[in-house]
């Protein structure tokens, strides 16, 4: 053992690192050998139920089967850009005065831009509690809606 040392000059450190190498080794080999004998049976799954839901489902209203034409490239810039203005594209959908404020449900004050689930009903609470809005800045009354938040959504909203 000793000439083996000299010849290979190996450290006390050395053979404990190659000791544990050569076991992982022979360990990964074992592994390996059991997992070829043991080998996992797959089952036939069958898909034709499934199919017919798909299809079934596909022909229920083949109006939603239109097909888009989407300006990809647009899409993927969009998805890109980290700026403020591309993150809440709900204001691109308004059109300016449309959503009056006195008789807007839950669902088109959340289309306000910065309106959220709570903001909206705020906004019907507040309503039901003191009457219709008077003004436009009447809104800023509304817990939730701040000089910021009313600069946004002034221009999509009347008392009509």
């Amino acid at each position: 053992m000793k000439k083996l040392k000299e010849i290979l000059r190996v450290t006390a450190h050395e053979k404990k690192v190659l000791i544990f190498l050569l076991v992982t080794a022979v360990a990964s080999f074992g592994i390996h050998l059991y997992d070829n004998n043991n080998e996992v049976e797959y089952k036939e799954y069958d898909y034709s139920k499934t199919d017919t839901v798909f299809n079934h489902s596909e022909t229920v209203n083949p109006q939603e089967n239109v097909e888009k034409n989407v300006d990809s490239e647009h899409e993927l810039l969009d998805l890109r850009v980290s700026d403020n203005k591309y993150k809440n594209n709900k204001s691109k959908l308004l059109a300016a005065k449309s959503i009056n404020i006195n008789t807007a449900n839950k669902k088109t004050l959340m289309s306000l831009p910065g309106i959220g689930s709570k903001t909206a009903d705020a906004i019907i609470s507040y309503r039901e509690k003191n009457g219709f809005f008077v003004k436009l800045s009447d809104l800023r009354k509304v817990k939730g809606i701040g000089s910021k938040k009313f600069k946004k959504i002034e221009k999509y909203i009347n008392l009509k």
